[in-house]
């Protein structure tokens, strides 16, 4: 599969190509540099392909009344993107023989080729935001649903299915579990110690620190497409329910069983996976979710996009290449340059900071804040001396 995008004048972003976008993406850049603007528009236009995969294959199985209409400009204002839209916003995506475009202040939206019969996909899109510290307030009704942002209740729901199959869970990076249990038959969740054995140690999942209350979402849904999500059952409903809503059960005769297409992909987008981590904590992070991701026995693709500050898990990208080209692992986990991307946004352009004959990434960009203190330290250290 070729997948590309271009985003011309989009917000703060002027000039961002993604190019034979690869399994794993990394986008870094300082804060409202336009690194979730990109991430999320992508997200936008894969959700987009995958409506217009099963547009095609109610098509092909008889059902000839479009099912749904695709308003893109609700679509942006639930991504909180309608307000980038500029008189001269140009966005194409492709996804090997569909492009789709989004063009000018009003949001044209244009399907410049279609889905081929011989080319569906069965896709599946996730955004895991940076406000998933939510989710253990609402799951302890501290908060109100309705009261969440549209991707955090999109997480909360997509929470709530993984948390129906999985109910303990070791978050390695923190070394802790996760756990659920009933409470006067209310579900609550729960985390103790790793290797502590007093079982009456736990703590509630919304009184822990905020790091974890933010690494738990993020866990679970990662081992949840990993080992338990069933992509085709989920496409599946999906179809069932445009029959259901459009009364098109009459007109149904499938030509292609849902389960024999052969393209089948889940795509992760998370937003700083490193939130209120510890820089240890951040590593083990990392290793955890390219491990995870390496080691699906799914006969589905699995790619993963993620934004981010932190110059530790930029730092471990290059170790993980190493071990890759080395044969080894660092905690289960390395990394094959080839099939990496990683970009860097400045001054709204996107660039990519892969050292081609080095196969490293350059750090620089988020290691310079530290540079900069050491000579700030030097010159005032001469300065304090005399010289």
């Amino acid at each position: 599969m070729s997948e590309s995008i271009s985003i011309i004048n989009f917000g703060p972003v002027k000039e961002a190509k993604l190019t034979d976008i690869q399994k794993f993406t990394i986008i870094v850049g300082s804060s409202g540099s336009g690194k979730s603007t990109i991430m999320k528009i992508l997200s936008l236009f894969r959700w987009l392909f995958k409506m217009l995969n099963i547009r095609k294959y109610l098509h092909e199985a008889g059902f000839k009344r479009s099912p749904f209409r695709i308003d893109i400009k609700n679509c942006l204002r639930d991504d909180g993107l309608y307000d980038y839209l500029k008189k001269d916003t140009f966005i194409e995506y492709k996804n090997d023989d569909v492009i789709l475009t989004i063009t000018g202040k009003n949001a044209q939206f244009k399907q410049v080729s279609e889905v081929s019969p011989s080319n569906l996909c069965l896709e599946k899109v996730s955004f895991i935001t940076e406000k998933r510290n939510m989710i253990p307030d609402l799951l302890a009704n501290r908060m109100k649903e309705k009261d969440a942002p549209f991707y955090t209740s999109q997480l909360l729901e997509e929470f709530k299915k993984a948390s129906a199959i999985t109910k303990q869970l070791y978050l390695s990076g923190v070394d802790v579990n996760l756990f659920s249990q009933k409470v006067n038959g209310i579900e609550q969740w729960f985390i103790k110690e790793g290797k502590k054995q007093d079982d009456d140690f736990n703590i509630h999942l919304e009184d822990t620190s905020s790091g974890i209350q933010s690494l738990a979402p993020l866990d679970m849904l990662i081992d949840y497409y990993v080992n338990h999500f069933d992509l085709v059952k989920s496409f599946n409903n999906a179809v069932l329910k445009y029959l259901a809503d459009n009364d098109g059960y009459k007109f149904f005769k499938p030509i292609k069983d849902i389960g024999d297409i052969k393209r089948k992909h889940i795509d992760v987008h998370i937003e700083e996976p490193e939130i209120c981590l510890y820089p240890d904590n951040q590593l083990h992070l990392i290793n955890y979710i390219v491990k995870s991701l390496h080691h699906s026995n799914n006969n589905y693709d699995i790619s993963l996009i993620f934004t981010t500050h932190s110059p530790y898990l930029l730092n471990q990208l290059n170790l993980l290449f190493k071990a890759f080209d080395m044969g080894t692992e660092i905690e289960g986990a390395n990394l094959n340059y080839d099939h990496t991307n990683v970009y860097v946004i400045e001054y709204g352009v996107l660039k990519d900071i892969k050292v081609k004959n080095a196969h490293l990434v350059n750090p620089q960009y988020l290691s310079q804040p530290l540079d900069d203190i050491y000579n700030c330290y030097d010159e005032i250290n001469k300065v304090s001396h005399g010289e």
